[in-house]
């Protein structure tokens, strides 16, 4: 298990805005003011965040990139051909960096459900 990356920044509007507007008037739905890495610790490269899906595509989404010197925004592939046990693809983008969704976890997001939902585990 590895934790998930700490990274986070504020999302770039007219750069997500203009991203969206070249993927053919695709209806994207947003999610969240600040870009959190999805990724895990440590990872290689550029950190990376879905910003946002298309409603009628399951096979992509909006991931937005930086680091300390560029970020960009574009529409990437989810990452289908790297499977955990039960069958199902990995939802980071296509040749994410470092380990799979599965192997990341967010101690924030669990402190969260805890405080949410007493009694969950």
């Amino acid at each position: 298990m590895v934790l998930q990356c700490t990274a986070f920044a504020e999302k770039p509007t007219a750069l997500i805005e203009i991203a969206c507007s070249l993927h053919r008037g695709r209806a994207f739905r947003f999610h969240g003011d600040y870009a959190l890495c999805e990724l895990g610790e440590n990872h290689e490269g550029q950190h990376a965040c879905e910003v946002a899906y298309d409603a009628d595509d399951e096979h992509t989404a909006l991931w937005l990139r930086w680091d300390e010197v560029d970020c960009s925004a574009g529409q990437l592939c989810w990452l289908g051909r790297c499977r955990k046990p039960q069958e199902h693809g990995c939802t980071f983008a296509l040749g994410h960096p470092g380990a799979c969704d599965w192997e990341v976890h967010d101690p924030t997001l669990d402190e969260w459900l805890r405080a949410r939902w007493p009694g969950l585990e």
